[in-house]
């Protein structure tokens, strides 16, 4: 089996011992014996620009043999890796994927957007001291020559617009898809870790998933993500 793992926005697949997917890839690998790449795309550029990137490093791989052609393949992708994957997979991207790919699941996936991006994107919005701090921070990124074009990607206007274009169509030899999101309820029983920032974003939450076009609803948030557009 293949298994192509694609990381969100400022993501990256390791850097020195610090793993993004956290032992998955080796779980993958050394204990079930799947063919497992993570391909590493720009941080914070916007959909196209990581999508292109994407693509070219699964060609690369089904090349290398380092994925097998004549294997099932399988994405797993991560909050903006998501938006990533679908972008190479929908037949309206005339530069999409070839390689057949078996099903695609999304965890927590902006797929409706993001309202930090949203603040982000019209900061006037929270106010003349919040603008121009936002507007003197994106400045001084351009000046080291990092895009915010990832952030700009993720506003609810932007993902409406990608959704109406770039589906990904559940037919016959079509990937199938689905969606999972996590509340923090569930730190506990899962060990995971947030931020004194996502925490005040997020003070409560509930675990949802969906498939195919379609989930459950539920009207909560996952750090910066509303549930409702994860899933």
């Amino acid at each position: 089996m293949n298994i192509i793992l694609c990381h969100g926005f400022l993501g990256f697949s390791k850097i020195g011992p610090v793993d993004y997917f956290r032992g998955v890839i080796r779980h993958f690998r050394d204990d079930l014996h799947h063919n497992v790449i993570a391909p590493r795309v720009d941080p914070t550029q916007g959909v196209a620009v990581r999508g292109a990137q994407l693509r070219g490093q699964i060609e690369q791989a089904f090349t290398s043999n380092a994925l097998v052609a004549a294997q099932p393949t399988h994405i797993i992708a991560h909050s903006m890796g998501g938006l990533d994957a679908r972008f190479i997979l929908s037949p309206n991207n005339q530069d999409h994927l070839q390689a057949p790919v078996r099903s695609l699941t999304t965890i927590s996936t902006p797929h409706r957007g993001s309202l930090i991006a949203d603040i982000l994107e019209k900061p006037e919005h929270a106010g003349a001291g919040a603008a121009l701090a936002v507007r003197t921070f994106e400045a001084g990124l351009k000046l080291v020559g990092i895009s915010l074009d990832g952030l700009r990607n993720l506003t609810t206007q932007t993902c409406l617009e990608f959704n109406s274009k770039f589906t990904v169509l559940f037919n016959a030899g079509r990937p199938r898809c689905h969606s999972l999101a996590g509340g923090p309820y569930l730190r506990s029983r899962l060990r995971c870790r947030q931020s004194a920032f996502a925490r005040a974003l997020r003070p409560s939450g509930k675990i949802r998933s969906g498939s195919g076009e379609a989930g459950t609803v539920v009207t909560k948030a996952i750090g910066c993500i509303p549930l409702d557009s994860a899933v």
